[in-house]
């Protein structure tokens, strides 16, 4: 399969896995009163799931073994896990960015960094 077509299917799985994460931001944030930056963990830890079973069998055609794979994608989601919570802390504590825009920011960060390693170590 071409890198075109992971990437699109990367990005449609990435879509649906992000809007999972904005949604529990948004009722933690809105409705719960939660700290921004805990509901955007709270809210990717739970797409996590969601974009694994997307990703493996969707956008990696799923060759890869879980038990191969599930490890490697343990480590990708940590490393989101602290790249997004460290963006998202830096944006909204620091530069006092609205939280939405925030998480946005860390987002796009993230996706790009998800995408290069899932393609190359993961579900290669």
């Amino acid at each position: 399969m071409s890198i075109a077509i992971q990437f699109q299917r990367f990005f449609v799985a990435g879509g649906i896995s992000t809007a999972i994460a904005y949604v529990v931001l948004a009722i933690l944030v809105e409705g719960f009163h939660w700290n921004p930056v805990l509901s955007s963990a709270t809210g990717f830890v739970i797409s996590c799931f969601v974009n694994y079973g997307l990703n493996h069998q969707i956008t990696f055609g799923g060759h890869a073994e879980h038990r191969t794979a599930v490890p490697r994608f343990t480590l990708l989601a940590l490393v989101g896990l602290v790249l997004n919570t460290g963006i998202m802390k830096f944006c909204w504590s620091i530069l006092g960015v609205h939280y939405f825009l925030a998480q946005v920011i860390a987002t796009g960060t993230v996706f790009v960094w998800n995408f290069v390693i899932a393609r190359t170590l993961i579900f290669r």
